[in-house]
């Protein structure tokens, strides 16, 4: 699957040819994550800033959304004062831990069945 803001503004799913872009537009399509929505398998933490210069918010929603279409586990977190990256104390505070929790839940091992009691 290719996300649609990437196809709205490069004009073609992945390795197809788009009249009127560049070899420097093709490749920029063959190397962007959102090409390549369709393999994750999950789980996935986004985190966004609203104002990034460089990674439109709209992209992080839209493979949050494609990502839960599928039934692959993902968490979104938006942050709405925030470009490139966390820079305010507050909101790096919060990152690191949604970071910690979606790592606990994600990579924990379940726990082992109960050892039965003897009788």
């Amino acid at each position: 699957m290719t996300c649609p803001v990437l196809v709205d503004f490069h004009g073609g799913p992945e390795g197809q040819a788009t009249p009127g872009f560049s070899p420097g537009d093709q490749l920029y399509l063959k190397l962007s994550p959102s090409s390549y929505v369709d393999r994750v398998k999950g789980p996935l933490l986004i985190i966004q800033g609203a104002s990034d210069p460089r990674v439109p918010a709209g992209e992080a929603i839209q493979v949050f959304d494609a990502l839960t279409a599928r039934g692959v586990p993902a968490e979104l977190l938006i942050f709405a004062d925030e470009g490139h990256g966390a820079q305010k104390r507050e909101n790096v505070v919060q990152t690191i831990g949604r970071q910690l929790e979606f790592f606990q839940k994600t990579l924990k091992p379940a726990a082992p069945p109960p050892t039965p009691t003897p009788r």
